[in-house]
Formats: structure tokens, C-alpha cells, sequence
């Protein structure tokens, strides 16, 4: 009788603990459960980050590949001959329709390499040169002023709206840039022209360039000695980073994306980081400002 009691006193207990010990291995259950499905959607949120910032990049540097493409075609065309005109540059150019199939491009151009000892003449036959513009080039002179060994003027520039700002400006008077208009001669590639410049018209915005060297049709090119021995002068194509990025932003499959693009500093390529550091600048931001956004 007594142990029966004492039994039916115990039962309750222990159908409580029972029942604590089921909450618990519930509430452990369920939160195990909820941390492996919050962490896969967060691995699905990250890879289909990282799938469309890979897509994106891609799409960028297809297009920046289809400008050097673009430079390209324009060494072929100063290969066709001994000296290709003012005339039949801007007819070239006109071909390529730029506007419609290569809206981000701002400027195409000729820098010839000009010697100290040639500036006279050289000067002289741009003004006297009505190609295409019946009265010349009567205020042409290389900028900035100054003598110098070598020079490297923007001769030839499409479209033409850009003549008066850019027309005889020396690309490889700022020494940066000389040092890359110079590697790309030596090396026969496609390079960045310098740093990333302000554009002011027809809205301020970040503008950046690609160079290839032009050698002399039917001359060695085996190695930099007779490449600087061929050198005749470099063309250039001039883009709008913001057009070359809106054009990327249109193709992303999801909008709800903010971006923001940077200019890494580093000049040594082997120690550029995936990271954001004092130097770096912005190139773009799709909210219209250049300012630097949190790291």
C-alpha cells in the first residue's frame, strides 16, 4: 500500500521531466534544423551573389575586349599604307558606327611619334592639312608647350566635337603616362593609358583609355630593339566607364543590386587584393556620386 502511494506520488514527476527533456530535445531539434536551413539559403544567397558579380564581370570585360579589338582594326588600317590622311581616318571611323554599336566609346585617335628635330614641320603640315576640314588647322600646336625629345600628339580625333579640347595634347607629356605608352611599345600589347581622368562634358564622369603601338609595315618586330626601331605612333580608344557599366548593369538578371567600382592603386599587379584600401578610388557608382562607400 505504501509503495503504491509513494508510485503514484513519483508518476507526475517524472511525466514532467519527460516532458522537459521532449522540449528541449524539440527545441534543439528545431534549432539545428533552423541554423542548417537559415545556412543553406545564406550558401544560395552568396553563390547567386557570386554568379551575378561573375556574370557581370564578364560582361565587362567583353566589352573592354571589344575595344581593343576596335584598336586593332584601326593598327590595320595604318598598315595599309605609307601614310593614311586625316580624311581617310574619319572615314574609317565613320564605318565602324560607333554611336550605335559602341555607345561607351567617347573618342578615337592617332598619336604619331614626333621628334624634337621634326616639331617644326610636323606642326606646320597639321595646319596647312584640309583632308577634311577646307580651312586647316591654322591654332594647331603640341600641348603642353615646352621642348622635349619626343612627342606624342593627338592628331587624328573622332568624332570631331572633341578636336578643340584634345587636338595636339602630348599623351605622353604626364610622365605616368608616358611610362605605359612606352611598355606597350616595347611589348607590342594593348595597355591602359594612365590613370582614370575627369571628363567634364557633356556631364562630369570618370573616362578611361586602351593604347597599341603602330610599327612601320614590313619591319621586324622580334624583339623590343626592333620594335622601338618600327615605332610609329600609337592609336588610342577613349571610353565612359559609367555607359560601359550601365550597359552591364541592363544585362544583370536581377536589379535589386547596388555597384560600385573601383580603381585598384596597386602598381605592382602581384599585390593587388580583393580588398579595399587608402589608395584605391572610385570609378563608378550607380547612385551618381564618386565618393568612397563603407569598406
Amino acid at each position: 500500500m505504501f509503495r503504491d502511494a509513494k508510485a503514484r506520488t513519483a508518476a507526475p514527476s517524472q511525466r514532467a521531466l519527460i516532458w522537459l527533456g521532449g522540449a528541449v530535445l524539440a527545441s534543439l531539434i528545431g534549432a539545428g534544423l533552423y541554423g542548417s536551413a537559415a545556412s543553406t539559403v545564406d550558401a544560395n544567397a552568396a553563390l547567386r551573389f557570386d554568379n551575378l558579380a561573375r556574370n557581370t564581370q564578364y560582361g565587362i570585360a567583353a566589352r573592354i575586349k571589344s575595344y581593343s579589338d576596335i584598336t586593332r582594326g584601326l593598327v590595320a588600317l595604318f598598315q595599309t599604307g605609307p601614310q593614311i590622311s586625316r580624311l581617310q581616318f574619319h572615314q574609317y571611323v565613320v564605318s565602324l558606327d560607333i554611336a550605335r554599336h559602341f555607345p561607351a566609346i567617347e573618342t578615337l585617335n592617332w598619336a604619331p611619334l614626333v621628334r624634337d628635330e621634326q616639331r617644326a614641320a610636323f606642326v606646320a603640315s597639321v595646319r596647312a592639312d584640309t583632308s577634311l576640314d577646307g580651312g586647316g588647322y591654322p591654332a594647331f600646336d603640341i600641348r603642353p608647350a615646352g621642348r622635349r625629345p619626343e612627342y606624342m600628339p593627338l592628331t587624328y580625333l573622332e568624332p570631331a566635337l572633341i578636336l578643340r579640347e584634345k587636338l595636339g595634347v602630348d599623351v605622353t607629356a604626364d610622365p605616368a603616362v608616358a611610362r605605359v605608352v612606352m611598355a606597350a611599345r616595347d611589348s607590342g600589347q594593348v595597355m591602359a593609358s594612365g590613370q582614370p581622368v575627369m571628363v567634364h562634358h557633356p556631364l562630369p564622369h570618370i573616362g578611361m583609355g586602351i593604347r597599341l603601338p603602330v610599327y612601320r609595315p614590313g619591319l621586324p618586330l622580334d624583339d623590343v630593339a626592333q620594335r622601338r626601331a618600327a615605332y610609329m605612333g600609337s592609336v588610342g580608344v577613349g571610353f565612359s566607364v559609367p555607359r560601359l557599366l550601365q550597359g552591364a548593369i541592363d544585362e544583370m538578371a536581377v536589379r535589386q543590386l547596388h555597384l560600385v567600382l573601383y580603381a585598384d592603386a596597386s602598381r605592382d599587379v602581384e599585390q593587388r587584393r580583393l580588398e579595399l584600401e587608402a589608395a584605391d578610388h572610385v570609378l563608378f557608382n550607380d547612385d551618381g556620386s564618386l565618393q568612397r562607400g563603407a569598406s
